[in-house]
């Protein structure tokens, strides 16, 4: 009887040792898992942060293009003015034909009011270049939070 039980224990403790040695490799697997979910997660709070950093970049980039639009509609308004100011000096020009004296001066007042047309045209186009290039750097933020929200969902499917 006594060799029935060592038997019995012979056998018990091999197959609690196998099964020790099954669950010491299931571990194993389980903290390779985690280290990798943990590099996972690292890497996604990284991306997390630069992505917090591109949404600050982005808000920024709005308000100078906010800035740039109403900087583009007072040039707008001035360029109006000036432009109905050049339409009636023409106006007088074309009346005003007694004085040399009186027509010299109309026609100095047009020039500057040429150059400053000249001038504002000028500066509208360096705002609506400098706008075109804030949009185009916003549209590129844009594909890159979108990339980076595909990447997130694509994680976030892996992990399911």
């Amino acid at each position: 009887m006594d060799t029935d039980n060592n038997e019995f224990l012979i056998k018990e403790i091999s197959r609690l040792s196998a099964q020790n040695e099954s669950l010491k490799e299931q571990v194993r697997d389980c903290e390779a898992i985690l280290l990798k979910r943990n590099r996972e997660i690292e890497s996604l709070e990284k991306k997390l942060a630069e992505s917090a950093a591109y949404q600050s970049s982005l808000d920024s980039y709005l308000a100078e293009v906010q800035q740039l639009e109403s900087n583009v509609d007072t040039l707008q308004t001035r360029m109006e003015g000036a432009r109905s100011i050049q339409s009636d000096l023409e106006d007088q020009l074309g009346k005003t034909v007694s004085s040399e004296h009186r027509l010299a001066d109309v026609k100095q007042q047009y020039n500057y009011l040429q150059t400053q047309l000249t001038e504002l045209q000028d500066q509208f186009q360096h705002l609506s270049d400098r706008n075109l290039i804030l949009l185009q750097q916003n549209s590129r933020i844009s594909e890159l939070e979108s990339l980076l929200s595909n990447y997130t969902d694509e994680a976030s499917e892996d992990d399911i």
